[in-house]
């Protein structure tokens, strides 16, 4: 943190002391610097998506994934990366006219999901007070394979169907949302698990409010088990509540400021919550009214989080940042004492400049979703889980946040350069998975380290008139994985375990750009 810390102001003092090449402004390049991650410099919410009037063909996509030791592929939506080859496809129609957006583009995910080392019994363990269930899998559906077979499965991906009146659109869709500033791993919504079926409202551009400029978007939907989940915790579904608000004042419409608030739910408790949009209900527990058992506890999980992103245009400097809290407060006095208490946070920076190889874009940002040292004088859970909902803050056994997870921190910095009609870069990704695991194991073996995963990728792609063809290469090096060394059946276990993983994904891209009507 201290030589991120020195990295910013460096950064800082760079962006607002530089300009581009003859003190120009750069021209937005949407570099795709996170893979899937954010392009631009506000959260991607539908408002900032924009489509000609008519019937037209959507660009057809389709992708080749391969990894050779186990599953991984952050912020890729519906398109779960298992060990050995994927494959995915995807493509439709949108028909959009004055009062009605109707867009239908499913993807088909076809996956090996090949069986590889993990952890699936206590014969890991070297004390029999560690247990699998309250550390890597308990208390949330995040399994490490998400089916113990091959399989194929049709997502609804970016499909909706709304209705739209002057500045705002309403309806019924599936499609990935980002909410939050960061370019990685967003807190609370990104698109690292495929998208969620939901009804919402939102604004289709800002609304000027003389003072400030004001987009929203509220959404309310089911979030689904994944396959590896074979206990009563299937039997269910879970209620999922959204807000999100930004804010531009106007003395400086490129300074956004935003509040996002998320509630989870078992649907067998909805008729013992206080109604089915606790959305707007106080954010200290002692401004709630008693329920029938004399108690303010409702059987929801909150989560909520403001934000803030600020591009200076004529240095091409963007800062942002995200500060989010999983659960209510008791009191005042309870949020001074203990401000920091199940936090996480945010914070980024981004430097885009012009030379004579091209444009050129640098992003860094650290992300920390560990808890903090009030665990130890009180009681609480990891950031995306909670006693009430126990199948945690997940969506098809994927992250709906940071793919960073439980307990994990991580730093993310990457270089793009892009020239013509190529683009191409280098990223490099540090992440600590699921530090409380670690800790609770450091209690009982002294010579456990954490593990942590480095991530060293390679991207480059064309974008033609009508084909876009991407190829990227990552290596996935861990050390210490699982925290401790797997104990094989009859034999002695083993103090380290290091695995390393190469992951490549193809992409090509077709667009038609047929409008059938016009």
């Amino acid at each position: 943190m201290k030589l991120f810390s020195i990295f910013i102001l460096h950064i800082v003092f760079w962006a607002v002391c530089s300009t581009s090449a003859h003190g120009q402004v750069v021209e937005s390049v949407l570099l795709n610097d996170a893979r899937g991650g954010k392009t631009d410099l506000m959260y991607r919410m539908p408002s900032l998506r924009a489509s000609a009037p008519g019937l037209s063909v959507l660009p057809f996509h389709t992708g080749y994934y391969y990894n050779s030791d186990r599953s991984w592929g952050p912020n890729m939506g519906p398109v779960w990366l298992g060990k050995g080859y994927s494959q995915s496809l995807s493509g439709g129609l949108r028909l959009n006219t004055k009062y009605l957006d109707i867009q239908v583009r499913p993807v088909l995910l076809s996956s090996e999901n090949r069986y590889f080392t993990q952890a699936k019994d206590f014969n890991r363990y070297t004390d029999p007070e560690i247990f699998i269930y309250d550390h890597i899998e308990g208390d949330i559906d995040a399994p490490l394979r998400i089916d113990d077979q091959a399989f194929s499965k049709l997502y609804g991906g970016d499909t909706w169907a709304k209705l739209k009146f002057w500045k705002l659109a309403g309806g019924v869709s599936s499609e990935s949302l980002w909410w939050g500033p960061s370019k990685r791993g967003s807190l609370l919504l990104s698109n690292n698990a495929p998208g969620i079926w939901h009804a919402t409202i939102h604004t289709t551009s800002p609304i000027n409010l003389y003072i400030m400029d004001v987009e929203t978007q509220m959404l309310a939907g089911f979030l689904e088990p994944s396959e590896s989940l074979q206990d009563y915790r299937r039997d269910y579904r879970v209620i999922f509540n959204g807000l999100n608000m930004s804010f531009a004042p106007a003395f400086d419409k490129n300074l956004k400021i935003g509040l996002i608030r998320t509630f989870i739910l078992n649907e067998n408790d909805i008729l013992t919550n206080r109604g089915y949009l606790p959305l707007f209900q106080p954010f200290l527990k002692n401004s709630l009214s008693l329920r029938s058992d004399g108690t303010t506890n409702d059987p929801d999980d909150q989560r909520a989080s403001v934000y803030f992103s600020w591009a200076f245009p004529r240095a091409n400097f963007h800062f942002y940042g995200e500060l989010a809290r999983d659960d209510h407060n008791a009191d005042l006095r309870d949020l001074y004492l203990h401000p920091n208490h199940m936090r996480a946070f945010t914070i980024g920076a981004q430097k885009r400049w012009s030379n004579s190889q091209g444009l050129w874009s640098y992003t860094a940002e650290v992300t920390n979703l560990e808890s903090t040292n009030t665990r130890v004088v009180r009681f609480g859970q990891t950031f995306y889980t909670h006693t009430r909902v126990e199948r945690g803050y997940t969506h098809y056994g994927q992250y709906l946040g940071s793919h960073y997870g439980q307990g994990g921190a991580g730093f993310f910095s990457s270089l793009f350069r892009t020239k013509g009609n190529w683009t191409s870069g280098l990223l490099f990704e540090r992440v600590a998975r699921n530090k409380e695991f670690y800790r609770r194991l450091k209690y009982h073996r002294k010579d456990s380290q954490p593990e942590i995963e480095f991530v060293f990728g390679a991207q480059t792609w064309y974008r033609g008139n009508r084909v876009d063809v991407g190829f990227e290469m990552n290596v996935v090096a861990t050390q210490n994985r699982f925290a401790l060394g797997l104990r094989p059946e009859g034999g002695t276990g083993r103090n380290n375990y290091h695995p390393r993983n190469l992951n490549l994904q193809l992409t090509i891209a077709y667009r038609p750009d047929w409008r059938i009507l016009r």
